[in-house]
């Protein structure tokens, strides 16, 4: 599961390129018989709304699938919540 603001199909050839070091190639690699399903969960403009949208469907449904190396924590009310 990733994001990107390009074309999907140009990204998608970019993982599945065996000149590269991409994990679904690596994966496609080390599991000859494997075939990734491609496809586009949401359509976000914004980028970081995009990386966010990325973080919730991970965490929600594959919470293991992507090796994070860099975090940063979440702040969604810095001022907390005030209803009018």
């Amino acid at each position: 599961m990733g994001k990107t603001a390009r074309n999907f199909e140009v990204r998608r050839n970019e993982h599945l390129n065996v000149t590269k070091k991409s994990e679904p190639v690596k994966h496609l690699k080390e599991n000859l018989t494997y075939n990734f399903e491609w496809k586009v969960l949401t359509i976000v403009q914004h980028w970081l709304r995009r990386r966010v949208s990325e973080a919730l469907y991970i965490s929600c449904h594959w919470p293991n699938l992507n090796k994070q190396v860099q975090s940063f924590e979440l702040v969604l009310f810095s001022r907390g919540m005030e209803i009018t």
